[in-house]
């Protein structure tokens, strides 16, 4: 729904397919998940690996103003 409404929203220009898009999200979540739960990164490391790969994913596929937004974002984790 994030990316649905992004893109009605004029954030992402629509040029990669949601599903790969979800799918590179939910990959990136699962990874920081796991390596929390092993104890291989902390919570402050969890957040910025989940935050960080979501701004990714969305960046992938922004707009000029909102991928510097993210980028910005990004930079600041």
């Amino acid at each position: 729904k994030l990316f649905e409404q992004s893109t009605a929203e004029g954030l992402l220009r629509d040029e990669v397919d949601h599903s790969l898009l979800v799918e590179h999200a939910v990959v990136v979540q699962q990874v920081a998940v796991r390596d929390w739960a092993h104890r291989l990164i902390s919570m402050p490391a969890f957040y910025r690996r989940a935050l960080g790969g979501l701004y990714t994913t969305l960046a992938a596929d922004a707009v000029e103003d909102y991928r510097a937004q993210l980028l910005e974002k990004l930079r600041a984790l």
